[in-house]
């Protein structure tokens, strides 16, 4: 006759101090004199709740038109805050903006995004 186990029991402890976060950049497509938007998107991955700011800077030949209200703009590059992202947690931002017309087809786009705190994140070690 076999052994049957009915029940396993797992023990977890939780580690406090892990700042780990995370920015995605996505985007619908862009034509000549399109109006593309964009989605910056924060992820809070560690354990604890972080606040901070995200930056985006916008290729030179997109202009910013609305979406989330930034806490700054200076010149192609816009600042967000967030504020007690908890773990889990993410926070979106929406930027409606104009590829210029005289953008060739086929011209690569360099946009990017950072997110603080980078120094004591989990990733950055």
């Amino acid at each position: 006759m076999g052994l049957t186990i009915d029940t396993l029991q797992f023990g977890c402890q939780y580690h406090s101090r892990n700042h780990d976060i995370k920015v995605e950049l996505n985007a619908t497509i862009h034509r000549p004199g399109s109006r593309p938007n964009y989605f910056l998107v924060v992820k809070n991955i560690g354990t604890d709740t972080l606040s901070n700011t995200v930056t985006i800077t916008l290729d030179n030949n997109l202009t910013y038109l609305s979406g989330t209200t930034p806490q700054s703009i200076n010149g192609n590059t816009l600042t967000y805050s967030y504020t007690n992202l908890k773990p889990g947690e993410s926070s979106t931002y929406l930027l409606n903006t104009e590829l210029s017309s005289s953008t060739l087809a086929g011209t690569v786009l360099n946009s990017s995004a950072t997110v603080f705190p980078i120094v004591g994140d989990s990733a950055s070690k």
